[in-house]
């Protein structure tokens, strides 16, 4: 049962595009295909209207590869029928491809996701793993290249729209990490919405300040996608965030 709010016309929507997606993988990738997952904000809740996007991840066996990815005329067969279907309430449909031997980053969390159809590819993530992810990351984690600042020489097209976007998924893992470093509970941790992780931030500390100010521009910004102030806002406080992240790691919690 997905768990996005008691909205029921909101359920039917989700449930109609989910319905449409599984029925053109399935039957585009029939001879290879393995399984398909939805999760994210379509499953966890949270998401917010005409901003966010409604993720799968599609399982394929290995053959259906071509050079690391899947023929062009197959993918783009593919995308004419994905163009009819309206994602609303969501922004777009975007999907993942994995195979046995190309898994990359296709471990799911409990209850983040469900199976749709077919069989999953990978066992869950476990809470020691999660933990150990987040160590990783939080040590590779360089505030100053979470956006390539060239982008923003760009205009027009949704050029700073789609720049805006890319930072986000840079700044959220972010949070989740810090919250799975302090809790240790990991998987109670990938299971809150976006709302619920922050408010988990106390707002009179640096690091709460910056992601409740992130939190807020990004609403502002999903409500009036061509205000250039509400999107930089955006850059701003994301970017305040993860250099509060980084100093805490790196002067607190490491040395702790």
């Amino acid at each position: 049962m997905l768990n996005l709010n008691s909205d029921t016309v909101l359920q039917e929507q989700t449930h109609a595009i989910i319905r449409q997606v599984v029925d053109v993988y399935s039957r585009y990738t029939d001879k290879w295909f393995i399984g398909l997952v939805v999760h994210g904000s379509a499953v966890k809740g949270g998401f917010i209207e005409g901003w966010s996007d409604i993720d799968f991840q599609l399982y394929v066996e290995d053959r259906a590869f071509k050079n690391n990815q899947l023929p062009l005329n197959l993918c783009m067969a593919i995308h004419q029928e994905l163009s009819t279907i309206n994602p609303y309430p969501y922004q777009y449909i975007q999907t993942r491809v994995f195979t046995p031997s190309n898994v990359r980053y296709g471990r799911l969390v409990p209850d983040t996701y469900k199976l749709v159809a077919g069989k999953l590819l990978l066992p869950e993530y476990t809470g020691e793993q999660l933990y150990l992810q987040a160590k990783s990351a939080l040590n590779e984690l360089v505030p100053n290249k979470a956006l390539h600042t060239e982008s923003l020489l760009e205009h027009g097209d949704d050029r700073l729209l789609k720049s805006v976007r890319a930072f986000c998924t840079v700044v959220w893992p972010a949070l989740y990490q810090l919250l799975t470093i302090q809790t240790n509970e990991g998987i109670k941790v990938w299971g809150l919405t976006k709302a619920q992780a922050v408010e988990c931030i106390p707002e009179h500390t640096s690091i709460g300040r910056q992601i409740h100010e992130f939190h807020e521009a990004v609403l502002n910004y999903a409500s009036n996608k061509s205000s250039i102030h509400n999107a930089l806002l955006v850059i701003e406080t994301g970017m305040g965030f993860l250099q509060q992240v980084k100093y805490w790691w790196v002067n607190d919690e490491v040395e702790s």
